[in-house]
């Protein structure tokens, strides 16, 4: 039982890793993309967007 008790626990480290691993790359992608543009909030192009005028 204790062998059991350690591939779990081996398991369970490598797994922890993975996910420490995937969540620095993916820290690293998102700082990497660029910010959405604004929406327009004055002028005539794309501030009538489905609107009744």
């Amino acid at each position: 039982m204790p062998s059991l008790w350690m591939a779990a626990c081996y398991s369970l480290t490598v797994f922890k890793d993975a996910l420490d691993s995937q969540a620095a790359h993916i820290s690293a992608l998102m700082e990497g993309v660029a910010q959405a543009p604004q929406l327009a909030t004055s002028g005539s192009v794309g501030t009538q967007i489905n609107t009744t005028v």
